[in-house]
């Protein structure tokens, strides 16, 4: 039976991060495109820190230093047992960022998880609830709350998700109150193949995925898009490791060819970089990125 996946739109997850992670050149249209980040653990009760610095960006390669810090405390506070400060996050242009969540050691209910994500600048803030006590089942409800909207009216626009293990499969529904009609989607693994498909916007959109496991890491994946704005949209992408050298490639619907590869330097610390090429205009862009952890 496959694990349930954090979320509705995980479901699709196993093609989406073959496909779409480590191409540190393939994020954004800019030709260029260096990043350094820097991960940090203490002994203060598991609370870590991150910064992230774009040392080169954008098509003229002008080199800049905004930095974004993230920061996470597991326990912030010795008499708020079950309270945790997930992310904590400066960045630049004074923009704010603050997810908290509260476990059985806070409210006492066993599988719950309440959790508050904010982004204080903008005056939004989502609160959620994910409630795992049922077997092979997990279902999700939050809310949104923006800076121009009253709370009954941010009740209205109330969201929720259901996802269940059967058999092979893992079958879920998104709803929205404002729509009548959930959103659908279902992950299955047979053998070395994990597939999925979900269906949005009242059965009008479609997005198909697949994995094929060839042999140990070496995987191929696939994804289209069928009706909707990315109606037609696909891609194909594939890992493979030479020796301690993780690879990805990818071919993407206008003709974009993506190569990425992985390495780590030393224990802790690796380097990501790649480049693409589009066929039809001749485009290039290539990119790094320094993790030390």
């Amino acid at each position: 039976m496959p694990k349930l996946p954090g979320k509705f739109d995980d479901l699709s997850k196993a093609a989406s991060d073959i496909i779409g992670e480590d191409f540190p050149c393939d994020k954004s249209k800019q030709k260029a495109d260096f990043q350094l980040i820097t991960s940090n653990k203490t002994n203060f009760d598991g609370a870590s820190s991150k910064v992230t610095v774009d040392v080169l960006k954008g098509d003229k390669g002008a080199i800049s230093v905004p930095a974004k810090l993230t920061f996470k405390f597991p326990k912030p506070f010795a008499f708020l047992p079950g309270f945790a400060i997930d992310k904590f996050e400066l960045s630049p242009g004074s923009n704010v960022a603050l997810d908290c969540s509260a476990s059985k050691d806070l409210h006492g209910i066993d599988a719950l998880k309440v959790e508050l994500k904010g982004k204080v600048d903008a005056g939004t803030y989502t609160g959620a609830c994910t409630y795992t006590g049922i077997a092979d089942t997990c279902v999700k409800v939050d809310v949104e709350k923006k800076a121009n909207v009253d709370v009954v009216s941010a009740i209205k626009g109330l969201k929720a998700e259901c996802l269940r293990s059967v058999g092979p499969a893992v079958v879920g529904a998104k709803f929205d109150a404002a729509s009548a009609c959930p959103d659908a989607g279902a992950m299955m693994e047979q053998g070395a193949i994990t597939g999925s498909i979900l269906a949005k916007n009242k059965f009008t959109e479609f997005s198909v995925g697949a994995v094929y496991k060839v042999s140990g890491d070496t995987k191929v994946a696939c994804s289209a898009e069928v009706g909707g704005k990315k109606n037609g949209q696909w891609a194909l992408a594939g890992t493979y490791n030479f020796g301690d050298i993780a690879t990805k490639f990818k071919l993407n619907w206008d003709l974009t060819a993506s190569g990425a590869f992985k390495k780590d330097l030393a224990k802790g610390t690796s380097l990501t970089g790649g480049a693409s090429y589009n066929v039809n205009s001749g485009e290039t862009a290539y990119g790094f990125k320094l993790n030390i952890e």
